[in-house]
């Protein structure tokens, strides 16, 4: 008698077996098949989307000048080599996605605790957890919590009298669960501002990049030292994750650590403390803005950056001195590129203005 088996895990071909089939739910095998079939998955760790190799590896002998062949994937199952794809996304394939966060958790640990070449000491390091999220670009639905109990969405008591300015309602007395639609989608499509949230989004790495360069300058501010004698006494270490919220805007997480220069992770000088550090970031967040572009008056920068003029010319290095020492190719070149990204933002309807 013939049984046959249900195989959900990917597979990265097909069986030889004209008997066995595939199904909406999986691979149709025989017991016979299974433990092959199993085995071969778990070459790749379950992969979803398996890359397959084909070719071979050869050597030549330097004595004799001999070309032999060292491996070949002719002799793998179906002549092919199943390679993980070692995609992160979960959506694309869960079980390359699950192995990359644990390897991120291990590494963000050791970061934190120590471990993996890293000493114990670093506990006691001046370390900060920072979250730089978007400004509001308009009411949303959202999900909100205290404790376990999850509160309502945007509740008004005036919600009958107070309306955009469309006439619609921007309240909600809603208790979103966490699979609810809803979540993110604008309370009015018209007030909410779609070109402001698309071009942070475009811009989101230039903040990030502009955020690395303000953090060093306004923690020697904030110690009383140049930014040569910081470099001198202590490094900023960090690690950083980036992921869309549910209304499809980018923020960032990162932990931030400050160690004294070298290689041997030894603390920092006294001056340096945790709260300095967190005063640093915040003062680095508020002097973070893109250059060259604004969508109706408003910069595209993080939710602070109501900051005063003084301490944004602070951060910013003088300009017009270093530009007099560039070769004269470079500002040409950097001046076409202005002009195209100005021009391709004027196609798009956006209102361009250069910087200030």
């Amino acid at each position: 008698m013939s049984t046959a088996a249900i195989l959900s895990a990917p597979v990265a071909s097909a069986p030889d077996d004209p008997g066995a089939g595939r199904t909406a739910d999986g691979l149709t095998l025989t017991f016979a098949q299974a433990p092959a079939e199993i085995a071969e998955s778990a070459r790749t760790g379950h992969c979803r989307r398996p890359v397959l190799l084909k070719g071979s590896i050869r050597a030549v002998d330097l004595a004799t000048g001999e070309l032999a062949t060292m491996y070949s994937t002719e002799t793998e199952r179906d002549g092919v080599l199943p390679v993980a794809c070692g995609n992160r996304r979960e959506a694309v394939c869960s079980p390359c996605s699950a192995v990359y966060k644990r390897d991120a958790r291990q590494l963000v640990r050791a970061g934190l605790l120590g471990g993996k070449g890293i000493p114990g000491t670093v506990t006691g390091h001046p370390c900060v957890f920072a979250t730089v999220t978007a400004p509001s670009f308009g009411p949303v639905h959202s999900s909100r919590k205290r404790g376990n109990t999850v509160l309502p969405c945007r509740p008004r008591r005036d919600h009958k009298d107070r309306r955009c300015p469309h006439g619609r309602d921007i309240s909600c007395p809603l208790r979103h669960s966490d699979s609810d639609p809803r979540l993110g989608r604008a309370l009015c499509p018209d007030c909410y501002d779609y070109d402001t949230a698309v071009l942070f989004n475009a811009r989101a790495a230039d903040l990030w990049r502009r955020f690395t360069a303000y953090l060093p300058r306004h923690l020697a501010r904030r110690a009383g030292l140049s930014i040569k004698a910081l470099r001198g006494l202590a490094a900023v270490r960090y690690v950083k994750v980036a992921e869309y919220q549910a209304r499809g805007v980018v923020h960032s997480h990162a932990v931030i650590r400050l160690d004294a220069v070298g290689q041997d992770f030894q603390p920092p000088p006294a001056p340096f403390t945790a709260d300095l550090l967190a005063d640093s970031v915040r003062d680095a967040v508020q002097a973070c803005r893109p250059r060259g572009v604004r969508l109706a008056g408003r910069p595209t920068g993080h939710p602070d950056l109501r900051h005063r003029a003084g301490h944004r010319r602070a951060s910013r290095p003088p300009r017009r001195r270093a530009a007099r020492h560039r070769p004269r190719a470079i500002c040409t070149i950097r001046r076409q590129l202005h002009r195209q990204v100005r021009d391709q933002i004027a196609r798009t309807h956006l209102d361009c203005r250069p910087g200030r």
